[in-house]
């Protein structure tokens, strides 16, 4: 889903069929929630979820990506929660992410 007044500078990844597990204590053992992400790179994502998030909610995001990497605990701080057709278009902006993490996305 591609906003009309999108201002996104950073080419971003679109994927199919990647899978977020979302916290908001880094050492939750239970997953809070489980999304769908559209898109992401070094910067952040944009992922579907059932659960509205506030503007600047502070999450612990896991990602499970289409091609077997798996990044954990990313820090993340939600930038918009859209409400469409009865789910949440939610984006965040990865606010500590390491050297590693980052040259796998």
């Amino acid at each position: 889903m591609k906003r009309k007044d999108e201002r996104r500078r950073e080419k971003r990844i679109a994927l199919d069929h990647a899978r977020i597990d979302i916290h908001q204590k880094k050492t939750q053992i239970h997953r809070e929630l489980r999304g769908m992400i559209f898109d992401i790179n070094h910067l952040g994502a944009r992922f579907l979820s059932e659960k509205r998030y506030t503007r600047k909610s502070l999450l612990y995001i896991s990602l499970l990506l289409p091609n077997g990497v798996s990044l954990s605990d990313i820090f993340s701080k939600v930038i918009r929660c859209e409400k469409i057709e009865g789910r949440f278009y939610t984006a965040v902006e990865f606010k500590e992410i390491d050297h590693y993490q980052k040259s796998l996305l």
